[in-house]
């Protein structure tokens, strides 16, 4: 469903005016709640799963960066790892670990 309506939303962009602050408001909430459902599922998913969030994201960033659009910059990042809870920051922020911010 997250990604039909980022896609979607990538076809309307054009057609949106960037004057009304609320068009990349949409997106912002909508980049947030998939990252938290990324979140919320189990630490393991099926391999083919987690390959096509990283494709799709990678797309769908690229497209709206053309426009300057970052509001998907936080899935971006998930998707650059094996898994959501894969991500250093958020594995350290887990394990209440201090950040060593010079390794990444």
């Amino acid at each position: 469903v997250y990604m039909q309506a980022i896609h979607g939303y990538i076809k309307a962009r054009p057609y949106l005016t960037s004057e009304c602050e609320n068009v990349a408001f949409v997106l912002e909430r909508l980049a947030l709640s998939y990252a938290e459902l990324l979140l919320c599922l189990p630490p393991e998913l099926p391999e083919n799963r987690w390959k096509e969030f990283q494709s799709f994201i990678q797309m769908a960033h690229t497209k709206l960066m053309q426009n300057g659009s970052h509001q998907l910059h936080i899935l971006s990042v998930l998707a650059q790892e094996d898994g959501a809870w894969k991500n250093p920051v958020l594995r350290n922020i887990l394990s209440q670990e201090l950040l060593d911010w010079d390794k990444g």
